[in-house]
């Protein structure tokens, strides 16, 4: 499911995950399955995390991912 999102990605995952999801421990059985079943129940919350989901995957494109590959080289290139 798009909208969950393992939680042992630092601040990294929660930076990217943004209101879009629910930041889950991966290793949190319990958890997960909460989730789920609260997903798979609420239509509601499934719609609204559908659409922030695809409001936040808008934000990412090509060029900015080419940028910030390009900031990591040079800062590498300049160790």
């Amino acid at each position: 499911i798009d909208s969950l999102l393992r939680g042992d990605g630092g601040q990294t995952g929660v930076e990217m995950l943004g209101d879009a999801g629910i930041l889950l421990d991966p290793h949190d059985v319990a958890a997960w399955t909460d989730a789920l079943v609260r997903l798979m129940n609420d239509a509601s919350l499934r719609q609204a995390m559908r659409e922030r989901g695809l409001q936040r995957a808008a934000t990412f494109t090509w060029r900015q991912t080419a940028l910030r590959t390009l900031d990591v080289y040079r800062t590498v290139a300049r160790a």
